[in-house]
């Protein structure tokens, strides 16, 4: 039977009270938690709570100081050129961080002919390689090593840059590594070094987080028969059974236990990977970003005048009110980004685009402009739900109440 939360000590809650505030930063919310809880029984909730303590939940913030202490040695080589390639397809995870590397390198602006990105590794002329390069293959997570072997694969210019004859340094960074994908990796293919924190896996039998054997046991039994429940045998304890409890602010990697991000009807997640896609899908949804673009449309002035047409056919436009949308809701860049699935490049253009109109400034803060316009923004959306939910019969859709070119209707 589902955990009764009202039942929970109080120690429990305060437990659960400290974790949200020190350990998520109240990025993971009570609420998060308790209705996470419900999933099992009540004298499971202690096994439960001990899985909660040992999330290591990293912020963007984090996640900077980490690239940035990684890149250092690099970045103070004044002859070396450094390409940045992010593993797997464009709007993964090793864009994201691409995305974020980007930033840590942004102050060093002067060297930045040395810095070279790209969004698939076709891009990277193998052949004018040198021994002055240094090529990072880039992602946010290594657990097995299954997914970059299938990389190598599948690329065959990742083959020519990790062959022997190839001179320059190669490097696969990532934030977390477990330390079996590290040696597997690294003795597959002998020129890579993989730099990351090293991580063991959650239930290690010699060195586990949770403690001693005895202690651990319960704990990995509770994680595995929830795990296989939703994720099925094979995967109940991560990807290829990866056991990490990993968090990012962005994302959720599926070496990461399942019970921490898996949605089904029968199970609520904490953390769901699957959120990602709902918020790109609501958040570029066409008819709610033409109620944005109407609402902001003085923020659209040019010299006094309003070409509303072609507004409502720059596809920039969309992704700007996108990101302001999600920017108003409170949301780092870095989530932004991913959620959105813009590049490096399509954020620079909007940020760039976004302060010549107003709408944020150099540092990306929302203007006392822009805010106040939002907040008249909410007061008219409530007037008009509770104007309309009074009438009878209410027949009006968006197309009556905004204007929206023939195009998005479907009539050209």
């Amino acid at each position: 039977m589902p955990a009764n939360i009202n039942k929970l000590t109080e120690n429990q809650k305060d437990v659960i009270g400290g974790l949200v505030q020190y350990r998520f930063y109240n990025r993971i919310t009570e609420r998060n938690v308790y209705d996470w809880l419900r999933n099992f029984k009540l004298d499971e909730v202690d096994l439960a709570i001990e899985i909660l303590k040992h999330i290591d939940y990293y912020r963007e913030d984090d996640i900077i100081n980490i690239l940035t202490e990684m890149l250092e040695h690099y970045v103070n080589q004044p002859n070396q050129q450094l390409h940045f390639v992010p593993v797997g397809k464009p709007g993964k995870s090793g864009q994201m961080v691409v995305y974020i590397i980007q930033g840590v390198l942004k102050p060093h602006f002067p060297q930045r002919h040395r810095f070279h990105y790209y969004t698939c590794v076709d891009d990277l002329n193998v052949e004018q390689l040198t021994v002055d390069d240094v090529v990072f293959f880039v992602d946010d997570v290594i657990g097995s090593g299954s997914t970059f072997v299938k990389y190598e694969k599948n690329n065959a210019n990742v083959e020519l840059v990790l062959d022997a004859g190839c001179p320059a340094t190669v490097n696969l960074l990532a934030i977390v590594t477990s330390k079996k994908g590290k040696e597997k990796l690294e003795m597959t293919y002998p020129s890579l070094t993989v730099i990351a924190e090293e991580k063991r896996k959650v239930f290690d039998v010699e060195n586990s987080c949770f403690g001693s054997y005895y202690k651990m046991l319960p704990i990995r039994e509770f994680a595995y028969k929830y795990g296989k429940k939703i994720e099925g045998k094979k995967n109940a304890l991560g990807y290829e059974n990866s056991q990490m409890l990993t968090v990012f602010s962005h994302a959720v990697p599926n070496n990461t236990l399942p019970i921490i991000w898996k949605h089904s009807d029968k199970f609520l997640p904490l953390v769901p990977r699957s959120y990602a896609e709902k918020g790109k899908k609501a958040f570029m949804d066409r008819n709610e970003t033409n109620r944005w673009i109407f609402y902001f449309l003085k923020f659209f002035e040019v010299n006094g005048n309003i070409n509303v047409s072609r507004i409502f056919h720059d596809k920039t436009n969309y992704s700007m009110m996108s990101v302001l949308r999600l920017k108003l809701h409170g949301m780092d860049e870095v989530r932004i980004a991913n959620q959105l699935g813009l590049h490096y490049i399509d954020m620079v253009a909007i940020w760039t685009k976004g302060e010549r109109m107003g709408l944020w400034d150099a540092h990306h803060r929302i203007t006392s402009a822009c805010q106040a316009r939002y907040e008249e923004m909410l007061k008219l959306i409530a007037y008009q739900n509770t104007a309309y939910s009074k009438a009878a019969p209410h027949t009006e859709d968006d197309k009556t109440i905004i204007y929206v070119p023939e195009t998005f209707r479907g009539l050209e």
